[in-house]
């Protein structure tokens, strides 16, 4: 099939749209989801699956991250991403190899928005490249910030670099999921609340246009930027990849996790006042060492974006009950940046402030 065959019209999607009158990509995609769930039984299946998944909270220092046991998750835990396993595999994401029932929203002339059936968080949604081009974030970054301003409030988009969680390395796209998974976003409103935490922000960067920063004390090292200027942030943004791919010796693209989210979670759309706010997750590495161990120290946790965030997700029920908090900081340890490159990252984005001011 092709992707023509796979796009979804809206009077198709009519009988599934509570909100007749709306013509909001959000409202687009709740009624492409009530129609795959109507026509497709396995996301059907995949979404009762969620409902009965088991969640537990694993407290790190005045913060909490859930762990979560998510057995379907087990295929994308255990995917060899390795160039030659994905070379000799069919492409997942290619529009031939899709489940004849799953269908999509057109986004643009170069995306198609598809559920997804292994889902971790609620309204779990795969954004597509038509092509079959491999991922990588570069020149595609506005995308996500677009996609994160259409979607608001309700959704946060992601990218997983593709030694950073990606399935299908070899095949550009994004995620999107709602936006109550996002418990890093609640962290980051009581850092900013709360004098008393141990955990403080250390501003890096502040313009008019743009506020970068980063979390002292967190249990793992995030980037976090903020603003309403599109070209601005996508400036900062690739700036900040280019150093870290200096700093790691990671060429084209350093190891990395994205989320963007736009608005605000009290439920205002994007605006001046409130505009996008991205995380920026440097990674050590893909994978941690317990992936690898061998017997009873052996666990399979394989972190994207999602578990960066707050939701860790194990698909072994054994391997769950062996996860808390000295595990999850172990793990977030091995694979985010560490010291002293992390500080190193800092302090180059400073000086590049102090050069762009020198040079006004």
């Amino acid at each position: 099939m092709s992707w023509a065959s796979r796009i979804i019209e809206d009077i198709e999607l009519r009988p599934f749209w509570r909100d007749l009158g709306a013509n909001e990509l959000s409202s687009r995609v709740e009624a492409l989801l009530n129609h795959q769930k109507a026509n497709w039984p396995l996301l059907r299946e995949g979404t009762q699956n969620l409902s009965q998944v088991v969640t537990r909270r694993i407290p790190l220092g005045r913060f909490e991250i859930l762990a979560q046991f998510n057995p379907q998750r087990l295929t994308s835990a255990a995917a060899p991403v390795d160039r030659e396993s994905v070379r000799n595999r069919p492409c997942f994401l290619c529009a031939e190899n899709l489940p004849p029932e799953e269908k999509g929203l057109a986004y643009g002339e170069a995306f198609v928005i598809l559920p997804n059936p292994a889902p971790i968080l609620d309204r779990h949604l795969s954004i597509v490249h038509r092509q079959h081009i491999e991922q990588a974030i570069a020149d595609h970054f506005e995308v996500m910030l677009d996609l994160a301003k259409d979607l608001s409030p309700a959704y946060f988009v992601l990218y997983n670099g593709p030694q950073c969680g990606a399935s299908a390395p070899d095949h550009l796209h994004f995620q999107a999921c709602t936006r109550e998974g996002l418990l890093i976003e609640r962290h980051l409103e009581a850092i900013e609340t709360d004098p008393g935490l141990s955990v403080h922000r250390h501003e890096v960067v502040t313009t008019t246009e743009i506020e970068l920063l980063a979390l002292e004390d967190y249990h793992l090292s995030v980037l976090i930027y903020r603003g309403s200027h599109r070209k601005m942030l996508a400036g900062w943004f690739y700036e900040t990849l280019k150093i870290l791919a200096d700093l790691t010796g990671k060429q084209p693209e350093p190891l990395i996790n994205v989320v963007v989210c736009a608005g605000d979670r009290s439920g205002h759309i994007f605006s001046k006042d409130r505009g996008w706010t991205v995380y920026l997750f440097p990674r050590a590495q893909h994978r941690p060492s317990c992936y690898y161990a061998e017997g009873e120290d052996k666990l399979m946790v394989s972190p994207g974006a999602l578990d960066l965030v707050g939701c860790l997700v194990v698909p072994v029920e054994e391997h769950f009950r062996k996860v808390g908090p000295e595990v999850a900081r172990q793990i977030f340890s091995e694979v985010t940046l560490g010291e002293p490159l992390f500080s190193h990252l800092v302090r180059k984005l400073k000086e590049r402030t102090l050069g762009l001011l020198a040079e006004a």
